[in-house]
């Protein structure tokens, strides 16, 4: 039906850069699963780092990206790590983005080959508490992970579509644009 190409190219018109290829899945689970497949099979690595307090969704895959442990089920996670949560109010660091980043930093130095598929994050945390991430977090962490061969992807699940009330994705609060942005609940 011509109103799904229709809704495809009103949504790309909302994204900035050259983020313009649309595909439509069920639920923010699913369209977080594709991401990190598709983060993978792109790279041909398989470490992605997530954000401790980090929601993903409910799916065998991305309960490993999520690390809150009530949503998570003892079953194998794959090549997953967690990364400290840059949150500037309760965080180990407070508002000390370097810190932050350069926890990133080590776990892609130390606790993987150096190389890594992908990055993911919710531009502000939401299952987690309603998080706002430390400022110019995701600018730096993107220049890691790009340089580390990965790519880097917005969890908009719960951000996107103006939720923010300043922007109309919530990745734009941090300045960057991102590789792959996962969205739901339009």
């Amino acid at each position: 039906h011509h109103a799904i190409g229709d809704f495809a190219e009103a949504l790309a018109s909302k994204m900035p850069g050259n983020l313009k290829v649309v595909y439509f899945v069920n639920s923010g689970s699913e369209a977080n699963e594709l991401a990190m497949l598709m983060a993978r099979l792109y790279t041909g690595n398989l470490g992605m780092i997530s954000l401790r307090n980090a929601y993903h969704g409910g799916s065998s895959s991305t309960m490993g990206l999520t690390a809150l442990n009530t949503w998570k089920y003892h079953i194998p996670e794959g090549e997953i790590h967690h990364v400290m949560n840059p949150d500037p109010y309760r965080g180990r660091f407070g508002a000390d983005t370097n810190s932050y980043v350069n926890d990133v930093q080590d776990h892609i130095d130390y606790g993987t080959s150096g190389r890594v598929a992908g990055f993911i994050a919710e531009t502000i945390q939401g299952v987690g508490g309603a998080v706002e991430l430390a400022p110019g977090y995701l600018k730096n962490v993107y220049d890691i992970v790009h340089k580390a061969g990965g790519v880097c992807i917005a969890d908009e699940v719960q951000t996107g579509f103006g939720r923010t009330g300043s922007h109309y994705w919530g990745f734009e609060t941090q300045g960057v644009i991102p590789d792959i942005v996962t969205m739901a609940k339009v």
